[in-house]
């Protein structure tokens, strides 16, 4: 692809950039590197429920993918979550549920500062 990064290289690029928000709330993160699985990222934090996270740039899931992550984080006792970039540079974050979820403010993920 000439111009520009690759949609697998923008992916890759947002897991590690959602990775290193998520380190920076106190989480500690492990990332599943080639999609291979339901989710991108699994986020741990004393005290905090584990969220198991499926990174999209664009923020799209389909009911396949939103079905699987949540069946995983069922299984896991975990919270499945959405990361998605609303802006360049930024990473917002929406609870999964079995409805398509809304990413916005009013849907934050408010566990994500375990300090607070």
């Amino acid at each position: 692809m000439t111009g520009g990064k690759s949609p697998r290289n923008r992916g890759d690029y947002f897991e590690y950039q959602t990775r290193d928000d998520l380190i920076s709330r106190g989480y500690i993160v492990g990332r599943s590197a080639g999609s291979r699985g339901s989710f991108d990222l699994v986020a741990m934090a004393d005290g905090h429920k584990p969220m198991l996270v499926s990174c999209k740039v664009n923020g799209v899931i389909t009911k396949a993918q939103r079905n699987a992550i949540l069946a995983a984080a069922i299984k896991a006792g975990a919270t499945a979550v959405l990361a998605h970039r609303p802006k360049p540079g930024h990473v917002s974050y929406a609870r999964i549920v079995r409805e398509r979820p809304k990413p916005g403010p009013d849907d934050e993920i408010s566990q994500l500062d375990p300090a607070g």
